[in-house]
């Protein structure tokens, strides 16, 4: 210590520039880190879903998931496979051992999917991403005095805006329910024609979706053709066939149900001052900075408050 204090006293000039270059570099290095509330980790999983519209849960098993569990399930690293087919989704999640390298985990796993080459032409690209928790930042509650369907409109035009800030990962939108078809079917329309609800939900079935067929070559190029009958509102399924009478009058949908659109039942209860809300959660990547994205958030939402009517907070 006695050398130290001697040194510095004789070079006071160097210890001066030896300090102010530490003060510098500590003041650099606090401007650019990154402020976390907690850090992100990965739980050593990998998540792959595929839509396969229309399709039973058994047909989804037999045509999709059994034929992607037979490519990954001799990856290197992992632990556990866990496989779930249901209605025009398979969910198939791939835990690996801890000490797994994600990256390579995760490019096993897209190589492992590129081999599966016989999935249904209907079915979508197989999702892959690797499964991780990141705690969101900031959340952001919509609420007031108007119709569901507006108030999600507005939920959902604002979940694009906050996407755009510099550092958001992604903006979870709760509390917000999808839309739905309504078909109450009268029992003694069906008695009358003889009919079951069987028929009823076959017609609707057959004849909303959209079909692939196929590829025409022309002079100008391969034309992929595709039909498109999917339902876009109740009137549309009103107007469904469900078949043909005597001299060829069409018995539709609107003829045997009564047919409205409406919500689906709630998964989550959202509340904001005693009125139902819609809760939209701010998620940060890795790199971003948490405070920024917060008063970057605050600072948007007083700008939002102007071009909301009065009845919504």
């Amino acid at each position: 210590m006695k050398a130290l204090a001697a040194f510095s006293v004789r070079n006071r000039v160097i210890v001066n520039l030896l300090t102010l270059f530490v003060v510098g570099a500590g003041l650099l290095t606090y401007g650019s880190m990154h402020r976390e509330i907690f850090p992100e980790f990965s739980r050593q999983a990998v998540y792959v879903q595929t839509r396969y519209a229309g399709a039973s849960p058994e047909e989804v098993e037999k045509l999709i998931t059994a034929k992607i569990e037979e490519e990954v399930a001799e990856l290197d690293g992992l632990d556990e496979l866990i496989s779930a087919s249901q209605e025009g989704m398979s969910e198939i999640l791939l835990r690996f051992q801890p000490d797994t390298d994600m990256s390579r985990a995760l490019s096993d796993v897209r190589g492992a999917l590129d081999n599966v080459t016989d999935l249904p032409e209907e079915a979508e690209q197989p999702l892959v991403q690797e499964v991780k928790y990141a705690w969101p930042v900031i959340t952001v509650s919509l609420a007031g005095d108007i119709d569901e369907a507006t108030l999600q409109r507005m939920a959902r035009d604002l979940k694009e805006d906050f996407r755009r800030i510099p550092g958001v990962a992604a903006v979870r939108l709760l509390g917000d329910r999808e839309r739905q078809i309504w078909v109450e079917v009268d029992p003694s329309r069906l008695d009358q024609y003889e009919l079951t609800l069987d028929d009823i939900r076959a017609a609707i079935a057959a004849q909303n979706r959209n079909v692939p067929g196929g590829s025409l070559k022309t002079g100008r190029g391969e034309i992929l053709i595709r039909s498109l009958g999917e339902a876009a509102g109740a009137d549309d399924v009103r107007r469904i066939i469900v078949r043909s009478l005597q001299m060829g009058t069409p018995l539709t949908v609107g003829d045997l149900a009564e047919v409205r659109e409406t919500f689906e039942e709630p998964v989550t209860l959202s509340r904001w001052g005693g009125e139902p809300s819609l809760n939209l959660v701010i998620v940060k990547e890795r790199e971003g900075d948490a405070i920024h994205i917060a008063a970057a958030v605050r600072e948007m939402v007083k700008d939002i408050r102007a071009r909301f009517p009065e009845t919504v907070r």
